[in-house]
């Protein structure tokens, strides 16, 4: 099977065309795959070719730091829980990778924007509930802490966040009780920061 060669000009005219037919400018996803990557070979990037096409740029956002720990806030106001992937994903497509590259994780930007993160208040919240006389917390009383502090989120969430916290080695299951959850002295120590 043969490759159809494009010329430069109608490479061009597809973009062209797209905008006709959105009536805005269009992004690359809204172009077929196989001329997005010819596109993308032939002039260097999407921006270039968007300029090159119609005389000027993208639809593209370009972040501040800013705007990014803005929209945690709002997020975090509007659903009464730390904005999850999705909720991030719902801003844009790009957003969370924006995130990440920016701050290093979605954690990290929550911490900057809200001044805690979910992985802090899990752990907080085991410290609090299991003082060094006491066993262990159960996930159910874990969420309710939280829940009691304004920071409703998923247990699925919360789960996952347990098992990251056991990996580095801030918090243990406690063997008699499957379900529940206690800090160890590397988390105490954590907790106290």
């Amino acid at each position: 099977m043969r490759r159809i060669k494009y010329t430069d000009e109608q490479l061009l005219d597809m973009i062209r065309d797209a905008e006709r037919r959105l009536g805005r400018v269009p992004t690359s996803r809204e172009i077929q795959k196989t001329q997005q990557a010819r596109i993308r070979t032939r002039f260097g990037s999407w921006e270039n070719a968007v300029r090159r096409a119609l005389g000027k740029k993208s639809n593209r956002h370009q972040w501040s730091d800013a705007e990014i720990l803005d929209v945690f806030r709002k997020l975090r106001s509007e659903k009464q829980r730390f904005p999850t992937h999705e909720d991030l994903k719902s801003v844009s497509n790009s957003f969370c990778i924006t995130v990440i590259r920016r701050f290093g994780s979605i954690d990290e930007a929550a911490l900057r924007a809200l001044g805690t993160n979910l992985h802090r208040e899990a752990l907080r919240a085991i410290g609090d509930l299991t003082p060094p006389s006491c066993a262990a917390a159960s996930v159910y009383e874990i969420v309710a802490w939280l829940n009691k502090r304004g920071l409703r989120h998923s247990t699925w969430e919360l789960d996952r966040r347990l098992r990251l916290l056991k990996r580095d080695g801030l918090i243990e299951r406690e063997s008699a009780m499957p379900k529940c959850w206690k800090l160890t002295a590397k988390g105490r120590e954590h907790d106290r920061i």
